[in-house]
This record gives structure tokens, sequence and C-alpha cells, in this order.
């Protein structure tokens, strides 16, 4: 085992309780994501155009106080921008939703991978293939979703975003579970 491994398992046994808390909230907010999808939809929009709103608020108020510094013109057009996109998405929420899950089948796209590249990463770990499998089943989520476009604009987010969450918990509870066993024996 070379010493990256052996640092690999140090913070994974040191912080498996951790591990095991984030993936079983994850798990929760994933079935009331799965049971109420469109209701999980709804709150996901609009708490993005409430986040973008206040940031857009935030930054033009902070571009004002400094005036005079070179760069007030595009930190007021960043607030701006902000702002614009918070109204959006509460003034035209089911348009928000489509253009939302557009953002989101990219992200699964990406994040599936990173999860894929991470538990390439991890192999030396027991129960490793659970975050293989959750990289998998995000990448095919964001295939499913741009498949489905603009039909399943209105529940996708919040079914998709759910099974997401549901994979990602039961990857964190099991690896949290085998943190500090035996390294799996590799094949010869």
């Amino acid at each position: 085992m070379n010493p990256s491994e052996e640092t690999v398992r140090a913070v994974l046994a040191q912080h498996k309780g951790w591990f095991k808390i984030a993936g079983i909230i994850l798990l929760i907010l994933g079935f009331f994501s799965v049971l109420l999808p469109l209701v999980a939809t709804l709150v996901y929009e609009t708490m993005f155009g409430v986040m973008f709103l206040i940031g857009g608020i935030v930054l033009l108020l902070q571009s004002f106080q400094c005036r005079s510094w070179r760069g007030f013109l595009l930190e007021m057009l960043g607030g701006v921008l902000y702002a614009g996109v918070g109204l959006f998405l509460l003034l035209y929420p089911l348009a928000g939703v489509l253009t939302l899950t557009a953002i989101l089948a990219a992200f699964f796209l990406v994040q599936g991978a990173f999860r894929i590249v991470l538990a390439l990463q991890i192999r030396s770990v027991k129960n490793w293939g659970w975050m293989w499998v959750s990289g998998l089943a995000t990448v095919l989520l964001g295939v499913v979703i741009y498949g489905s476009l603009p039909a399943s604009a209105g529940w996708a987010i919040g079914l998709l975003v759910g099974i997401d969450f549901i994979f990602a918990g039961c990857a964190l509870v099991a690896i949290g579970s085998a943190a500090g066993d035996e390294p799996e024996e590799k094949a010869a």
C-alpha cells in the first residue's frame, strides 16, 4: 500500500461518522424529492431565484460602496445580472424550470464523471464500487434529462435530483461503513 492509500484510509477512518451522517441526510432529501417531484422542482427553482436575487442585491450594494474603485462598473453589472436572473426565475418559474433542467443535465454529466474518477482513485477502499455506480447513474441521469426535454421539465429536476441524492447517500453510507476495514484483495 502506498502512502496516498494509507492517507485515504486514515482520513476515512477518522471521519467515517460524518460520511454516514452526510449519506443519511442525502437519502432523506432524496426520498422526499422522489416522492414529491413537482413540489421539489418548484422549491429548487424558487431557491435558486431567491439566492440569485439576494446575491445581486449584495453585489449592487457592495459596488456602490466602492464607486471610486476601478472595477465599479463591472461589479455593478454583475450585480444587475445576478438580480436579473433571480427575478426571471421568480417571475417566470416555468421558463426558469426549463432553463434549470437543461443546466441540471450538464451538471449531472460533469458530476457523474467526477464521481467515476474519484471512485477509480479510491479503488483500494472497500465498497469503492458504490461511488463508481453513483457516478455512472449520475451520468445516465444527465442523458435522460436531455432526452426528455421539454416535456418532463416540470418533474424532472425534483425526481432526478432526488435519485442522485439517493445514489450519493448510499455511496457515502457504504464508504463510511467500510472505513477502517481491511482493503479488498486485488485480483491477480
